[in-house]
């Protein structure tokens, strides 16, 4: 396997000195790493999933200028492509996207920790790329998770999808696959996201602290993080 790498090209330093951004890599990953320019700060690292598709594009800028914002406050951020997608390494047709971008969310955690061993890890994702961070749970075992409007299960997933493939009156994948907006997903990833059902383990996760925001009602979703939960409504969410 490639080793993790950080490029010493620094593509900005704000006037106030507080933030910087430095293009990383890591197990075929193209990713981002924002940070505090005091980097003796120990503030929590964040490692960010991306949504997959229009989501992604859509969430491209607004997770930037976040994470921007983040390490200028004395968080570390790192935001990454997948497997795949956009600067990040190709994969072969009919690969399992879902297992592969599932373990890229352990690897992007496990460069995170070696950047930052001494910061504590919060794992989190958007709609697709929180769905893939609470799968990957267990596995990477953070110290919180942050889990913005993530969809209940792969099969969820799937539905919007095929929704937005009918609606652009898309001709079906004879292959079992599946192509909307840009994203072309294997049949075998379409057969591992449909059986993908992260929330259903969440309950026996060990205790940490969750931030979970929903589209719509939540209360399934929070009821599988376990009894301790408080519920707070606010617009749009």
């Amino acid at each position: 396997m490639p080793e993790a790498s950080m490029l010493p090209l620094k593509l900005e330093r704000p006037t106030n000195g507080a933030a910087e951004f430095v293009p990383v890599s890591f197990e075929g990953h193209a990713g981002m790493l924002h940070r505090p320019a005091n980097t003796a700060q120990t503030r929590p690292t964040l490692v960010l999933c991306a949504p997959l598709g229009r989501d992604a594009r859509c969430a491209y800028r607004p997770l930037f200028l976040w994470a921007n914002t983040l390490a200028r406050r004395g968080f570390h951020v790192l935001r990454y492509d997948h497997r795949g997608e956009g600067d990040s390494e190709a994969l072969t047709d009919e690969t399992d996207q879902w297992s592969r971008w599932y373990r890229g969310v352990i690897e992007a955690a496990a460069f995170a920790r070696g950047h930052a061993p001494d910061h504590a890890l919060i794992l989190g994702g958007l709609r697709i790329g929180a769905t893939l961070a609470a799968a990957a749970a267990h596995a990477v075992d953070p110290d919180g998770l942050m889990l913005l409007a993530p969809f209940a299960s792969g099969e969820a997933w799937l539905r919007e999808l095929s929704f937005a493939a009918t609606l652009q009156s898309r001709e079906s994948q004879t292959d079992g696959g599946l192509e909307v907006d840009g994203l072309r997903l294997f049949a075998a990833t379409v057969d591992a996201a449909k059986r993908a059902e992260p929330f259903a383990s969440m309950r026996g996760f060990p205790s940490r602290s969750t931030f979970l925001a929903g589209i719509g009602t939540t209360d399934g979703l929070a009821h599988s993080l376990g009894p301790d939960v408080t519920t707070v409504a606010f617009s749009g969410y």
